[in-house]
């Protein structure tokens, strides 16, 4: 992968390997609650990493998962009536919680079927575990374990007694760490935006992508749509520069798009951070055939244009050419019912698909 100034990242940054840690006692949750937190994640693109049987051995924290918490960005701990019993599951949460101090992990915990209260004052079932290690386990690493507990259970985080079910909790979790994921990828890689929209502003600014920009918004995708006081200038230096700090590109392609050589100029720039630095672009069709966008009356009047070189006519048509015979997911306003509709389908592909352009444009695989 071509890196640039602004997609480059940093030591830290590539040491992530997963998303997401999840520390669980599997006899009170593997099977049910956690399996679905899990394929929820997976249907987000969220990596997660578990303890899994063959990385440890007993009670011990193996090298191997000691790393794989490491490598995580985020930590998940789902407290249970039995959680303490398990001595690998303290010494994960000992583990995580030193990742918080060290490398400013975030820790987020999930009482489910159990107190928070419980957890933070380690009552009930948490002092009877404690009460066994007390006698069996040294002083210091029982000690290490109770703080560990306490300074977790403390932390903001859910409890199921708040949610009807366990499907509103999940759905409510894998949201919330999505948003978290998208913030700071965008932080990590330079990026300064999420989505670059890229519209003919006569067409769709007031309608279509006025709605398709508050519906970014809603679900948390930072969006850029210029202004039309930046469209007062000579100088596209600015949106240029937004284009190449965008991990998206939606290119909404209307019936006067081609006669725009700002709409032209920006898909040039889209392209070039789609070879170069992996950029995911939508195509979108907006009341207009897809082969009617390339209209050969808009590049007569750019030819007659005395302002306008012709070698860059030509490369604004290779550009359209090529971009509306993308082979990408894409979408054509003429196959929905309404805009509503369309507008729904294009936000989810995109929030979907913005973890996994992340690590790809990061160079992760």
């Amino acid at each position: 992968m071509a890196v640039s100034s602004f997609s480059s990242v940093s030591d830290d940054v590539r040491r992530w390997k997963y998303d997401v840690f999840v520390s669980f006692r599997g006899e009170d949750t593997g099977g049910g609650f956690v399996s679905h937190l899990l394929r929820a994640f997976k249907q987000k693109s969220i990596s997660t990493s578990v303890d899994a049987e063959d990385m440890c051995r007993g009670d011990r924290l193996s090298e191997e998962l000691r790393k794989h918490i490491q490598q995580s960005r985020l930590s998940i701990v789902v407290f249970s009536q039995n959680y303490a019993s398990s001595r690998r599951c303290l010494r994960e949460l000992a583990q995580m919680v030193e990742q918080v101090k060290m490398t400013g992990q975030v820790l987020v915990p999930v009482f489910y079927g159990v107190e928070p209260y419980v957890v933070r004052r380690a009552t009930g079932p948490f002092a009877e575990a404690f009460a066994r290690y007390d006698c069996e386990m040294e002083e210091e690493e029982v000690c290490t374990w109770r703080k560990a507990l306490t300074a977790a259970a403390s932390y903001f985080g859910w409890y199921i007694e708040n949610y009807r079910d366990d499907a509103e909790l999940i759905e409510e979790i894998v949201q919330c760490v999505f948003n978290k994921l998208i913030r700071w990828s965008s932080f990590d890689g330079g990026w300064k935006y999420d989505v670059f929209l890229n519209f003919r502003g006569e067409d769709t600014r007031k309608s279509f992508c006025s709605h398709l920009y508050k519906a970014l918004y809603q679900k948390v995708i930072n969006t850029f749509m210029d202004d039309e006081e930046l469209r007062k200038g000579n100088s596209l230096s600015e949106l240029l520069k937004c284009i190449k700090q965008s991990r998206v590109s939606i290119v909404v392609f209307s019936a006067d798009y081609a006669s725009s050589t700002w709409c032209l100029k920006e898909l040039v720039q889209i392209l070039k951070c789609m070879d170069e630095h992996n950029q995911m672009v939508v195509p979108v069709f907006y009341e207009v055939d897809p082969s009617q966008v390339c209209r050969p009356e808009a590049f007569t009047k750019h030819d007659r244009d005395s302002k306008v070189e012709m070698e860059e006519v030509q490369s604004w048509m290779l550009a359209l050419t090529r971009a509306t015979n993308l082979t990408l997911p894409r979408w054509d306003s003429r196959n929905y019912d309404d805009d509503a509709k369309l507008i729904e389908d294009i936000v989810q592909h995109i929030s979907r698909e913005l973890p996994r352009f992340t690590r790809l444009q990061m160079g992760h695989v």
